[in-house]
């Protein structure tokens, strides 16, 4: 369980420190209170994504959604349909095992891009 926090902490800063403080949460989705604290720990929060990274990220996800899908439907068939449908059973079992790894590794790296920073 964590502590609720009921202290005050305060320092005097100039109008262009709290600026470059204010941007620096925001870019990480992060209070000011809880950007603070983090690097207080010498913690360094991740930058949050930019609106062309999320769309990157949206794309990546989408294609990992058609992976499994694709998977899906031909792990659905029976073999004799998959057979014909590829004419080489070895080389689908294969291609979906090969699929089934990629689309871990993109779900992987879709869980840590979307993590949100700690906070101490």
């Amino acid at each position: 369980m964590t502590d609720k926090r009921t202290c005050y902490v305060g320092a005097k800063v100039t109008p262009l420190q709290q600026d470059t403080i204010c941007k620096l949460a925001t870019r990480c989705s992060m209070t000011v209170s809880d950007y603070l604290l983090a690097r207080s720990h010498d913690y360094e929060p991740k930058q949050r994504l930019t609106s062309r990274q999320a769309e990157s990220l949206a794309t990546l996800n989408d294609c990992r959604s058609d992976i499994v899908n694709y998977t899906s439907v031909l792990r659905g068939m029976n073999a004799a349909k998959r057979k014909q449908l590829f004419n080489d059973h070895a080389y689908i079992l294969g291609w979906l095992n090969e699929l089934r790894r990629l689309a871990k590794r993109i779900s992987a790296v879709l869980d840590e891009l979307c993590k949100p920073n700690p906070i101490p």
